[in-house]
């Protein structure tokens, strides 16, 4: 779909990203994000936010709570912030959004699409939406990650024994194994965050309303997290032990879940984990088949 000449272009306009001011304030917020998440869960107390133990807590009180304030737990709880998944559709779709809608929504698309095709038109602007997406999140995690490297402790430090480790029990027995399950959660929220991407560029083409096309998403979400609640609640009270297959499958249509869904998928379905990015990457290819279904039906 995407020619030689298309990825040549895509590739400068990925570069040029990287020096906008639109990117890096995106990637800012989602390091602040980060930084608001509690290393306890949501629900814990606010002294265990992360920003609150940067601001307050010694080096040393620090190595006193345990290896779960290690610099590794404490980049691993990021997604533990009650509003990530709700404002991640907008941070994630900012920084491309404003410049399709330039294009989409100005005479300037008029003289674009002569000169390509209209289905390799729609799969650059999707490509290029979910490239940016990635990005925003990705070293926006880093960015965070880097920060937690150099104030909280090592998770070595500790000397804990990994028989008797709980780090280790939960992202694994060596280092090696922990680094992939960093990468891994890594992939999973920037997959994410292209598709957000992605589906706010699909709304902007649907509603021509740039400002819609960023809240939209984020309403979705928000729903989705009251009707996630709701869903949780009933599924422990009817379902104890292990919900069934299919109510697994439900699980799927509330997008608040997809955040922390693929530390659960091998669980709920049985499948490797590399199952849940494949998965991401077909909604992806779905999205942009949507785009330029979309794209092919506007008149010239």
């Amino acid at each position: 779909m995407v020619k030689k000449m298309q990825m040549k272009r895509i590739i400068k306009k990925i570069i040029s990203e990287l020096y906008s001011i639109k990117f890096w304030i995106a990637v800012i917020a989602i390091s602040m994000l980060c930084f608001c998440a509690n290393v306890e869960g949501e629900t814990a107390s606010s002294d265990t936010v992360i920003y609150h133990l940067i601001l307050y807590c010694s080096r040393q009180e620090l190595m006193d709570m345990g290896e779960m304030y290690s610099s590794y737990s404490v980049i691993m709880a990021f997604r533990n912030n009650y509003w990530f998944p709700i404002i991640v559709p907008i941070v994630a779709a900012v920084p491309y959004i404003h410049q399709f809608s330039d294009e989409w929504l100005t005479g300037y698309y008029y003289m674009r699409i002569p000169r390509s095709k209209r289905v390799s038109y729609a799969m650059e602007h999707a490509l290029m939406a979910a490239l940016t997406g990635f990005l925003v999140m990705c070293v926006g995690i880093l960015l965070f990650g880097m920060v937690c490297v150099g104030i909280f402790p090592s998770y070595h430090s500790y000397l804990t024994h990994t028989d008797e480790s709980m780090v280790a029990a939960i992202y694994g027995q060596t280092q090696a194994i922990r680094f992939i399950s960093f990468i891994k959660v890594l992939l999973h929220v920037g997959l994410l965050g292209s598709i957000m991407s992605v589906f706010s560029c699909i709304v902007l083409t649907i509603i021509r309303d740039a400002f819609l096309s960023l809240t939209l998403p984020m309403m979705l979400v928000y729903l989705s997290t009251k009707v996630c609640n709701y869903y949780a609640l009933f599924v422990r009270q009817q379902y104890a032990d292990e919900p069934p297959l299919a109510v697994n499958m439900i699980s799927l249509l509330i997008p608040s879940m997809y955040m922390n869904m693929e530390g659960v998928f091998h669980q709920w379905f049985g499948v490797p984990d590399f199952f849940w990015h494949a998965y991401l990457l077909l909604i992806l290819g779905f999205l942009a088949v949507i785009m330029a279904a979309i794209v092919k039906r506007r008149d010239v």
